[in-house]
């Protein structure tokens, strides 16, 4: 799991949470593409959602692999 700080961080999405989108469980996702392996092994029936509690969305999340931002 990578430490997600405000420095630095650019990405959209930085409220990203398992299971439903008013879930408390977060989830940090990968900041490099060659991570995403790793992250998707054994989530194969996770859901992801841009999580209300933590001020996001509450749309549902596709892991997707860029090579460029």
């Amino acid at each position: 799991m990578v430490s997600l700080t405000s420095e630095g961080d650019t990405r959209k999405v930085q409220t990203a949470v398992i299971g439903q989108a008013e879930s408390d469980w977060p989830v940090f996702l990968p900041h490099d593409h060659d991570d995403l392996d790793q992250f998707t092994r054994g989530r194969t029936r996770d859901h992801f959602y841009c999580g209300v509690l933590l001020g996001g969305c509450g749309k549902k999340l596709t892991a997707k692999r860029y090579t460029e931002k």
